[in-house]
């Protein structure tokens, strides 16, 4: 009921991550949603840092795909090789990703939540996941009543969001997918040689 009397995608997006942040529990609850030509944090709860993800990359071409939750543990035990490139699992790993959530308008992928494993240690069930697909099915309807231009603006306030709380080279690096890890040893490497 709330979603659908939600004023606008930043109000149905957040409706939607403090409900499922406060249902399932999960260490990090991120929504992205589409930004140009990546997907930008929309909500984030959780300690880590949401990085922005590249709009043609393995992981959102295989979201835009499904349209069923994909537990992240299942799924790789499942298949030889994870779809993703090594990027995107940097970026799912740095979020301590187990959920994803694809959620579509217009038969394009629009936004998609990323869930943390659960603070209780509890796994994901047959039942969560089934919720979950009727959260997506509800967000994928609600989007449809909101231009992609006002989902475009609201991405991208949040990006101007995180660049004021973390450096301006943090940020880019975050938004660009690259690893942190590698962009502090340069730093350490460069401030020794000097």
């Amino acid at each position: 009921r709330e979603l659908s009397s939600s004023t606008g995608p930043q109000a149905l997006l957040t409706i939607a991550g403090e409900r499922l942040d406060a249902l399932l529990r999960p260490e990090c609850c991120v929504i992205y949603g589409r930004a140009g030509d990546a997907y930008a944090p929309v909500f984030a709860r959780g300690r880590a840092v949401p990085p922005a993800f590249e709009g043609q990359s393995p992981l959102t071409a295989t979201l835009q795909s499904r349209t069923a939750p994909i537990d992240l543990g299942e799924w790789s035990r499942r298949m030889a090789k994870v779809p993703f490139g090594a990027a995107d699992r940097a970026a799912l790993d740095s979020l301590g990703a187990a959920v994803l959530l694809p959620a579509s308008r217009g038969g394009n992928l629009a936004a998609f939540v990323c869930l943390g494993h659960k603070r209780s240690g509890d796994i994901y069930m047959t039942t969560d996941l089934a919720l979950l697909a009727a959260v997506a099915d509800k967000i994928s309807s609600e989007l449809q009543r909101f231009g992609e231009v006002e989902i475009f603006n609201q991405a991208r306030a949040m990006q101007d969001s995180l660049r004021r709380y973390v450096p301006g080279v943090v940020a880019a690096r975050l938004e660009s997918g690259h690893d942190l890890e590698a962009a502090a040893h340069l730093h350490r490497r460069v401030g020794v040689t000097r």
